[in-house]
């Protein structure tokens, strides 16, 4: 009668030795995701809403998929698809709104750091600039996402009016 309390306590350690091996490893495997840091080296395109919320604070507001962020000089609203963030558009609250050069500036700011600029050209709202990063592709893995252009294109889209820009559009392809 004595053996059955041993054989119980023998199974209650191997399964607390099993549980914390267990725990163990997932505390690891988190701790390895955290050091990874962000799934790209971006300011906004392609990071995950917890990594674009990270940087740019919490969302104001929800409406059909697109996320609204206010800030200083106006708002950000964004689609995220997939795993990150595939369509930013600033809008700035100044009437008077902001250069070219200084729409340029803060843009340089949200996109991927590999990204390449591949030309410029003139759409009916403004000038696009069209960019590569190979470093989008594993996170936009079909074709699906590239509107008008190879993986890994996409645009920044600078809405002018008299050479003044109120806003502009950072998106997947290359679909001004």
């Amino acid at each position: 009668m004595n053996s059955f309390p041993a054989k119980v306590s023998i199974i209650h350690r191997r399964w607390f030795l099993a549980g914390t091996a267990l725990i163990i490893l997932m505390a690891g495997a988190c701790q390895s995701r955290v050091q990874s840091g962000p799934s790209i080296k971006s300011g906004g395109l392609g990071l995950s809403r917890t990594e674009w919320e990270r940087l740019h604070g919490h969302t104001t507001n929800q409406d059909s998929g697109y996320s609204y962020y206010k800030d200083e000089p106006g708002q950000f609203i964004i689609n995220f698809m997939g795993r990150g963030a595939a369509y930013i558009k600033r809008s700035y609250d100044d009437p008077a709104g902001v250069t070219l050069e200084e729409a340029r500036k803060e843009s340089q700011k949200l996109i991927p750091q590999d990204s390449r600029l591949i030309r410029t050209y003139n759409a009916s709202a403004g000038p696009v600039d069209l960019y590569f990063s190979d470093a989008l592709k594993p996170i936009f893995p079909t074709d699906d996402y590239w509107i008008h252009g190879e993986p890994g294109n996409f645009i920044v889209l600078y809405f002018s009016d008299h050479g003044i820009i109120d806003s502009f559009v950072i998106g997947l392809g290359n679909n001004p």
